[in-house]
């Protein structure tokens, strides 16, 4: 068990606890208030309010368990993603300025290819489904936004190497240069909706 998921649960054990307590308060005042000399109602009564404390703090502690096995499950796809396609991502921006348009031709063609594999597979990625209805809401909005995000580098790569197969065109550079450009914008806002999210 990480440090996380302990925390998680230490937390949700206290809240429940402090529930239940107060439930069993509750019971008791009222039992002190509305004297009437029937024990059993008065039992009852604390008895179904603990009973639907408690029931309601385990589904409170249930959908806190799933958000976090969401959040943990959104940033293992993420990270698969990255690990798909960053690394040879990484070697295209070396091959570039070494003006190497051999490899940065190659590197290109398969970062395409990673891309167009990674956005292949998000619709299929199904986030959500946790009970809390914000999170899941945000959920939804985070794979919209990693489609773009995936969309607009997919759309970048195809820019570049159109422009690495005519180095001489001052608009295949233009066009190249404002793709990714505005790949990078759209993909700092998916990070950004990342770290909110899941973090």
């Amino acid at each position: 068990m990480t440090d996380r998921q302990r925390n998680t649960l230490v937390v949700g054990c206290i809240i429940f606890g402090i529930l239940a307590l107060g439930s069993v308060g509750t019971g008791i005042i009222a039992t002190a208030l509305g004297q009437t000399g029937n024990t059993a109602r008065t039992r009852t009564v604390r008895f179904n309010r603990t009973e639907k404390a408690a029931s309601q703090q385990q589904s409170s502690n249930e959908i806190q368990t799933k958000v976090f096995e969401e959040k943990e499950r959104i940033e293992k796809k993420i990270q698969e993603y990255e690990n798909i396609h960053l690394p040879n991502w990484y070697k295209l921006v070396e091959a570039l300025e070494a003006s190497d348009i051999t490899d940065s031709y190659k590197y290109a063609e398969t970062a395409k290819k990673q891309t167009k594999e990674i956005l292949d597979d998000i619709p299929d990625v199904e986030w959500g489904n946790t009970g809390d209805k914000e999170f899941d809401i945000q959920c939804g909005q985070l794979r919209n936004k990693m489609l773009e995000a995936y969309t607009a580098k997919y759309e970048s790569i195809v820019k570049l190497i159109i422009f690495i197969e005519n180095p001489d065109s001052p608009e295949k550079m233009t066009e190249a240069i404002v793709a990714v450009e505005e790949s990078a914008d759209i993909w700092e806002d998916f990070i950004d909706e990342v770290s909110e999210v899941i973090y």
